[in-house]
């Protein structure tokens, strides 16, 4: 393996920068990124993804889900604050107080088919 090279920032001009885009390595990265692109055209983000999410990733997903609808239980005080909204110490003290059972539901995820 050959020696490494130490990264530095080659780009910090405009002149820097149309040099860059008229190279071939500037070539080379557009196709890769729009051949990833073409690669998935055409295919749903959500496609396959709830059958291929295991018993974990389900239960997270699920304990998430319900964090984030805390959001409208818990709407943001609406008065100026020093320190950041207060509402998010009720969201927080919720996701502490749940946490547990949360926790343990993934445990129980992570057993099942063993």
């Amino acid at each position: 393996m050959g020696k490494r090279k130490t990264l530095v920032r080659a780009i910090t001009t405009q002149t820097d920068l149309e040099a860059f885009q008229n190279s071939k390595t500037y070539a080379d990265f557009l196709a890769f990124i729009r051949a990833c692109n073409q690669s998935v055209r055409g295919i749903a983000i959500s496609q396959d993804y709830p059958n291929k999410n295991g018993p974990v990733v389900s239960a997270l997903v699920a304990y998430l889900e319900e964090a984030w609808g805390w959001v409208d239980d818990i709407p943001a005080l609406q008065q100026p604050m020093r320190f950041g909204n207060k509402a998010f110490r009720t969201w927080h003290a919720r996701l502490e107080a749940t946490a547990p059972r949360a926790i343990e539901n993934l445990l129980v995820a992570s057993q099942v088919g063993r």
